[in-house]
Order: C-alpha cells, then sequence, then structure tokens
C-alpha cells in the first residue's frame, strides 16, 4: 500500500497584527493498496504513529472503498495537530 497527503484545513487569521495563541494543521490522510486489509493495516500504522505525538489527534475515519479509476482499495483519515505558542 501507498499513502498520499493533503493539507485540508485553513490557517488561523487575526486583525490587529496578532499573531495566534495556536497553530494548527488539517491534513487528510488517503491510503491505496490492492486489498481492503492491506489499506486498513496501513492506516492504523499511521493513527498509532499520529497519536504518539502530543498535540495531535485523529480527528475522522472514513470507510474502507474502492477507487473508481484505479480498482484499489482506499482508506482515508484525517489528523489535526496544534502547535501552542508561549
Amino acid at each position: 500500500p501507498y499513502c498520499v497527503w493533503q493539507f485540508t484545513g485553513a490557517p488561523e487569521n487575526y486583525i490587529n497584527n496578532q499573531r495566534p495563541h495556536v497553530d494548527s494543521h488539517a491534513v487528510q490522510f488517503d491510503v491505496y493498496g490492492v486489498s481492503a486489509a492491506s489499506v486498513e493495516a496501513a492506516g492504523n500504522a499511521i493513527q498509532d504513529a499520529i497519536e504518539g505525538f502530543k498535540h495531535a489527534t485523529i480527528s475522522s475515519f472514513g470507510a474502507t472503498t474502492r477507487d473508481a479509476a484505479t480498482g484499489r482499495y482506499r482508506y482515508t483519515l484525517h489528523a489535526d495537530w496544534w502547535q501552542i505558542r508561549f
């Protein structure tokens, strides 16, 4: 299996030249492979790696589907990261 990713969140916008107290990033991961089991196993490994970060969490999981164009299985998950500024 292989994984592609993309940023899906918008940056924090503040007025009056103030910096945000936190930077946040939303990322979507799409895992593709030849079997449902392989993409789910790879997705679980990605989940385990992300959950090891202090300021990161998995925000949603998608169902395992089949890509119409390639016939490959696809597993999607979304993660959010926060970087607190001091």
